[in-house]
């Protein structure tokens, strides 16, 4: 079973400076609870994969805004954009999870989590 429990990032404050569609996306992601997939995973099931993939995707979004706001704030007090030692604790907490492929992932969300030519749009459904 796959749960997200009261205790993700909306309801520890972190994220009162989101856009309202973010918000509404985590207290959605508070509130699921999904079974594992079982025999009869027909068109429903594809239908709850969507539906992760669009959670994903939210939550990759707000990922990116989450990390790209700490690089302002550390920039604007002289620090580095980022914490090298940080970065390498994900890689290796992704590659500990998900194996090889794992360090793939994480590279691809430092990438995009990386200060934007183009800013996200304000909205993920904006972008389809």
């Amino acid at each position: 079973m796959i749960a997200t429990g009261r205790k993700g990032p909306a309801r520890l404050g972190i994220c009162r400076a989101l856009p309202a569609h973010d918000r509404r996306v985590l207290d959605d992601l508070d509130q699921l609870e999904l079974t594992e997939p079982g025999a009869d995973a027909d068109a429903e099931g594809l239908d709850l994969l969507a539906l992760l993939d669009q959670q994903l995707i939210a939550r990759l979004l707000l990922r990116v805004r989450w990390a790209r706001e700490q690089q302002l704030q550390r920039r604007a007090v002289g620090l580095p954009a980022t914490a090298l030692a940080q970065e390498n604790a994900m890689l290796r907490q992704y590659v500990a999870r998900l194996g090889p492929d794992g360090a793939g992932i994480a590279l691809a969300i430092l990438a995009l989590s990386a200060p934007a030519a183009r800013p996200l749009p304000a909205d993920p459904a904006t972008d389809r």
